[in-house]
Order: C-alpha cells, then sequence, then structure tokens
C-alpha cells in the first residue's frame, strides 16, 4: 500500500506485506486481492480487506490465518517488523489479534473460542431468518436514502507508477475521465480508465513533446506537429483527434504571423477555445494564441518581447486565463490575463504551469522541483495567502513543469531531479583569491543576484523575490523593497546611495528597471529599460546602466537616466550578449557571448567596442566576468573552476598572459568581487546536486489527489 501511495520511506515492512500475499496465495490458492484491471486491484488494496483464510480452508489454523491478517495490515507499523517476527508468529499457537486489528479481523478471528464460523451448521430456521433480516436491511436501507442525503464519502486515493523510466522531456496530460496521455518518440501514448497498458494514437508519429491537452469532456486531444522540411514557409500544425483513436483533423495549420515558428504549450479550455504559446526567437517575440476548438481565426491575446508565454487554465467565471511567462534566461511567474481588458495581474512569481484547485488554490510548480497551493479568490482576484509546499520531486523546466492536474483531481507528473537549477539553497559567502571562505550569517537566498556597495560595506541581494541588503561591518540585514515582484539584478550607484534593479509593478511593463535610495522611505522610481525583461548589470559612473535583455538572442544596452527611458543598443548581434562589465579604468568591456553557440568571454575597447578578443573559451551558462581593482586581471567562472586571467593592454587592443585556476570545484555561482579586491562572492549551492543525474525520472499518477491536497491543506470539502 505505501508504494501504491507513492510514500517515499519503503522498509522491511514492505517486504512482510509481500510475503504475507505470497503465504495466503499458498494457503487458499489465489492472491488476496483480485481484480479485473491493475487500478481494480490497487483500489481493493487501498480500501479492502481480505477475505478469511478459514472461509476458504476449515484446516487453517486460527493462529496462522491470525499472522498472515497480522503482515497484509495496510499501516507498515502495524505489520511485523521483520520476517523473522512473522515467522515466530507462524510457528506460536497461542499468537492471536489482539487491539484495533481486531475491528477487522476476518470473522473466525473475532468469535469466541477461536472456533470458525461455519454458515452450513445453520439450521434451517436460521437460514430463514438471515434472510428477512438482509431483506429488511435492503428496504429500511432504500427507505431510508429516499429521504435523507447521506454525506459522501471520500473516493480512495490510488497511485500507481505509468512509466518507470522517462526518457528526456515529457509533457503529460490528464482528462476528467481519468485517461493519461503523454507524447514520445513513436507519437501519442494514452492510458485509458481500467486498462493495463498504453495505446499508441496512430496518425501522431510526429507529435511535438510539450503540446498537448485534452479536451473539457476528456473526449478529445489537441497536439501540434512539427514542420518536416527546414524551409522558412514552413509551419507547425494544431490538429486534434479522438481520445479512442481516428484520423486527426486540423484545427489550424497556418501559424504565420503569429510567432509559429516555435510553439511551446497548449491549453484547451472550457470556454471553446484552444489557447497555444508560441515563440518566435529570430523576431524575439513570445505569443499567447487563441483559436476556436472547432478550427477558425487565430486570434493574439498577447506579445511580449524576448520572452514565452504559456497558457495554463482558466480560472472560475472564464474570464480570467492563468498564464506563465518564462524567460529562456531568468525566473518564470504566473500572471492572469483578462480575456476582456487583456490586461495583466501578476499572481506568483518564481512558479509556472498553473492549474486550479477546486478546494480554493492555484497549484503551480517552483523551479526547484516543489508543487505549491496558494490560497487565491477568483473574485478579488487576490492571494489570500502565502503558497504551500504541497508535493516535491515534481521534475521542471524553465518553460513547463511536467505535471498535470484533472478537473476530477487526477495528478499526473514526472518524479525525479529538477532540469533546472534548483536556487532555493544557495547560501552566500565570500571566498579569498586565495582558497579560504567565510559563509555569512544569512538564510539561504532564492537567486545568485548580488553585488557590494562601492565602500564595500554593504551587500545587496535577492531573496524571496525582494532585494535586501546585508551590512557586513555591524551584521544586520533589511528588506529595501516591499513593492512589486520578480526583483532581479541589484546594483549599486556609483555614489552607493541608491540600489537598481528589475522588477514587476502593477500597470507598468514587465521586467524594467527601478531604483529605490538606501537610506529613508522613500518609493521605487522607475528608471526605464526594455519592456519583457532589462537586468541590470552595471551602473557607470556617467550616470547610465549597463543592462542585458533577455531571450536566445540577447543584447547588451544602455539606459541614459537624464536621456529618457529607452534603452540604446550597445552589443545587439543576432546570438546571445549578456552580463557586460566595463574595466574600472573605463578602457574596456568584458561580456558573454555566443556568437558560435558556445559561451565565450570576450574584451573590447570601450566605448568604440573596436578589437574583439576572445579571453576565455569555454564558462558556466550563468558565468559572470569579473574584473579585478586594477582592471589587470578577469576572473571567470569555466565550469567548476573559476580562473584568474592576466591581461596587457597594447596598441592591438588587450590579449591574455597567462591563466591559473584560483578555485576548484564551485559548486553555485561567482557573481562580484569585493572592492577590497581579494574576496570574490559566491552563492554556494547546499543541495549537492552532481549525483541527480542516478535518479530515474518516473511517470506517477494519482488519482482523487484532491482528497490529499484537503487533508494537507485543511480545507473542506
Amino acid at each position: 500500500p505505501e508504494q501504491a501511495m507513492g510514500e517515499r520511506e519503503i522498509s522491511p515492512r514492505a517486504d512482510v506485506y509481500a510475503l504475507g500475499c505470497v503465504l495466503y496465495e499458498c494457503l487458499s490458492g489465489e492472491p488476496p486481492f483480485t481484480g479485473p484491471t491493475a487500478q481494480a486491484i490497487i483500489a481493493r488494496v487501498m480500501t479492502e480487506q481480505p477475505r478469511g483464510l478459514q472461509l476458504q480452508r476449515r484446516t487453517i489454523p486460527a493462529h496462522v490465518e491470525a499472522a498472515v491478517v497480522t503482515a497484509l495490515e495496510k499501516l507498515p507499523a502495524d505489520r511485523f517488523p521483520s520476517a523473522a517476527a512473522f515467522s515466530e508468529a507462524l510457528g506460536n499457537p497461542a499468537y492471536a489479534l489482539s487491539g484495533a486489528a481486531l475491528a477487522h479481523a476476518p470473522a473466525s478471528l473475532t468469535r469466541g473460542g477461536g472456533r470458525p464460523w461455519d454458515p452450513r451448521s445453520w439450521s434451517i430456521p436460521t437460514y430463514v431468518f438471515a434472510a428477512g433480516a438482509l431483506v429488511f436491511a435492503a428496504v429500511a436501507g432504500w427507505l431510508y436514502a429516499r429521504g435523507r442525503t447521506t454525506p459522501a464519502t471520500p473516493l480512495p486515493v490510488v497511485a500507481f507508477q505509468a512509466i518507470d523510466s522517462v526518457p528526456g522531456r515529457l509533457h503529460p496530460a490528464v482528462s476528467s475521465t481519468g485517461a493519461v496521455a503523454w507524447v514520445q518518440s513513436e507519437g501519442i501514448h494514452i492510458r485509458l480508465p481500467g486498462a493495463t497498458a498504453p495505446i499508441l494514437l496512430p496518425g501522431t508519429e510526429r507529435a511535438m513533446t510539450q503540446v498537448l491537452d485534452f479536451s473539457p469532456d476528456g473526449e478529445w486531444l489537441v497536439f501540434a506537429v512539427a514542420p518536416q522540411t527546414r524551409s522558412p514557409s514552413a509551419r507547425i500544425a494544431v490538429l486534434r483527434i479522438a481520445a479512442s483513436g481516428g484520423v486527426p483533423q486540423a484545427v489550424t495549420g497556418d501559424l504565420s504571423g503569429h510567432a509559429g515558428s516555435g510553439l511551446q504549450s497548449a491549453t484547451w479550455a472550457e470556454d471553446g477555445y484552444i489557447y497555444l504559446g508560441a515563440s518566435d526567437i529570430p523576431a524575439r517575440l513570445g505569443s499567447l494564441l487563441r483559436v476556436p476548438e472547432s478550427g477558425g481565426i487565430v486570434d493574439t491575446l498577447l506579445a511580449v518581447n524576448m520572452n514565452f508565454v504559456a497558457p495554463n487554465a482558466l480560472l472560475p467565471g472564464n474570464r480570467n486565463l492563468l498564464i506563465s511567462l518564462v524567460g529562456p534566461v531568468g525566473e518564470p511567474r504566473v500572471l492572469a490575463l483578462d480575456l476582456e481588458s487583456r490586461d495583466t495581474a501578476m499572481v506568483l512569481p518564481g512558479a509556472s504551469s498553473a492549474h486550479w484547485s477546486p478546494t480554493g488554490h492555484i497549484l503551480a510548480a517552483r523551479h526547484d522541483g516543489a508543487l505549491v497551493a496558494l490560497p487565491f479568490d477568483p473574485g478579488s482576484m487576490r492571494a489570500l495567502g502565502a503558497p504551500i509546499p504541497v508535493a516535491d520531486s515534481v521534475v521542471a523546466e524553465n518553460i513547463r513543469s511536467m505535471f498535470s492536474v484533472a478537473r476530477n483531481g487526477t495528478l499526473a507528473y514526472v518524479r525525479g531531479p529538477s532540469n533546472v537549477t534548483a536556487t532555493g539553497d544557495l547560501r552566500l559567502a565570500l571566498i579569498d583569491v586565495a582558497g579560504a571562505i567565510e559563509y555569512l550569517p544569512l538564510p539561504p537566498t532564492d537567486h545568485w543576484d548580488g553585488s557590494f556597495s562601492p565602500d564595500g560595506r554593504r551587500l545587496a541581494y535577492i531573496r524571496r523575490d525582494h532585494v535586501w541588503v546585508y551590512d557586513l561591518d555591524v551584521g544586520t540585514h533589511r528588506q529595501l523593497t516591499t513593492e512589486g515582484a520578480n526583483h532581479h539584478n541589484p546594483i549599486w550607484s556609483p555614489d552607493g546611495r541608491r540600489v537598481a534593479f528589475r522588477s514587476d509593478r502593477p500597470g507598468q511593463p514587465l521586467g524594467v528597471i527601478y531604483a529605490r535610495q538606501f537610506e529613508g522611505d522613500t518609493a521605487s522610481v522607475r528608471l526605464g529599460g526594455t519592456a519583457g525583461g532589462s537586468n541590470p548589470a552595471q551602473w557607470l559612473p556617467d550616470n547610465t546602466i549597463l543592462y542585458s535583455t533577455e531571450g536566445l538572442a540577447a543584447d547588451v544596452m544602455r539606459l541614459r537616466l537624464d536621456s529618457g527611458q529607452t534603452g540604446l543598443p550597445v552589443l545587439n548581434a543576432d546570438w546571445s550578449e549578456r552580463s557586460a562589465q566595463v574595466s574600472p579604468d573605463g578602457r574596456w568591456i568584458a561580456y558573454i557571448s555566443m556568437e558560435d553557440g558556445t559561451n565565450r568571454v570576450n574584451v573590447r575597447r570601450w566605448p568604440d567596442l573596436s578589437r574583439k578578443v576572445v579571453v576565455s573559451e569555454v564558462t558556466t551558462a550563468n558565468s559572470f566576468p569579473i574584473w579585478s581593482r586594477d582592471g589587470r586581471i578577469l576572473y571567470v567562472q569555466e565550469g567548476t573552476q573559476v580562473a584568474a586571467i592576466s591581461l596587457e593592454a597594447g596598441e592591438a587592443g588587450v590579449r591574455a598572459t597567462g591563466r591559473r585556476v584560483v578555485l576548484e570545484d564551485v559548486r553555485g555561482f561567482v557573481t562580484a568581487i569585493h572592492p577590497d579586491g581579494r574576496r570574490l562572492l559566491h552563492f554556494s549551492r547546499g543541495l549537492d546536486t552532481r549525483n541527480q543525474a542516478t535518479v530515474t525520472p518516473r511517470l506517477i499518477v494519482i488519482s482523487n489527489w484532491h482528497e490529499v491536497l484537503r487533508k494537507r491543506l485543511g480545507t473542506a470539502r
């Protein structure tokens, strides 16, 4: 039973249960639980007691049946602690059930003297009386049921493993009928209720992994097929197919002009529309589309610069659609889109793949694999409390998490390690370039953003989605921002009086740059930037801010604070260029480039950007070039090492004259250097993720999971 429930801790008492099943079948000739399907057997395992052994075979001693019943207890704590204890009970004629176990024991073990209860010993009057009592009870029960409504009995919660090894990406879809579908290389696999194995739907061989959803009635599936050619005119087609099989039908075969070059997700909603999340990487555009379920005109509801948009679920009332807005580099967040006004409102930062639960919660997955429940009022569109973790180990991606919840409460999710960096356990530390490490007495942070004030006294960092400031001299820390959400990349002004950061604010463009005075209680001021994601990198002495946009083709921009709020491009090639840092002497700029598909550190003259030189060939995806105080050394994180690259300036530009490894086995991110020039800011990953690759992802399905959720959250039915 504990394995069927998906419990994480499996003890030797599970083996005692298995041994009890085998012995039961040896004695009676059949297993303790039977049924037409695997689901039916599991349901009986969870809800029923096995039929008494002595009712099937009178010669079985009472103490043997009592020992088998003990071995088959639902709760592991009620079973024998070991096979040796089980064996001892089988050989002890005095062994008998006691306590609570008698409440559900077979009748043969509860009658006086241990004598088996044998209906064959009844007299004819006894048979007549028993039959009459049964008829009377049936009629009385029927009359009682007609005049009174009894409380609904909670349905059993049954869990099983649909796939024991998930290869690569897999996004399950769950229907209100209990069917589960997913896409693998052969096409769409669907496991219908009561079936012991999935079937493959013909005609779905080119189905895309991430685009799949059931219709509200569970009768249809919407999916997408990739183009067969690489021609620029080739488009993704959106199709639907009956869950029972058949010929796929076109919903729309032409998404040109609607960011159709990269379809990311689909949601078939109760309002008769299919919502699509699409991205056009060359145009740096993420779009939310809508098309009638029977086919027709494609409507663009939302277009966001350099972000992916994933439709999730309609809230009660069918006016507001939950969507996930995710940049390829950056935090996901759940928003609500008003389908009438097209306005958006922040719902839950740091999470994606939102679903509505009848318990009154929004369910969403964080990038660290936690599934959280946010108490939410759809009427006022307000959160009623903080998100509550209700499950873990949900495999997550930057765009979507691999889970789905049907309207009837069936949960399907891929259980395993997260595919993205888990950032909720990062500890802040200072690492001397000689290797000594000093952990700061701060709670774990949820991102690797941080910078030192110019005087080196204070550290600005992100925790709980807000900007905090830690005083390294006196050891105090306080929350700098209280309004808004999705804060990132705090940087100090050259005079140390202000902190700039990225933020989302109601009624304002998402992801632009704000600043707040460190001293006093003044409000944050919007500085500007590029809507959709502006990640501040450096506040320069001339009162301009370097920042990076989001996307696979990220740019380095420059925001002039005294001349409007639109950033001007500094580096805007067709590939990603980000994390720019100007040297302390103002002569050079270092940045991360993916010109050839690999993260490399380039250095150019500043500000004319001439004389490009590659100084580091391989960096991590979240590497930040860090200048030494004199500008002669560039610290670069290369995988799990931090290298110090010596630079020398000449007429032809800068050149690397040496490289030495200063830090080994770096687990986390090195992002800044203290003004003293000796200590590097290290966000240390407390969780050792090097062994996560040995964990095999599995597709788990749990029926009536809302019952588990209600118990966990303490909500009424």
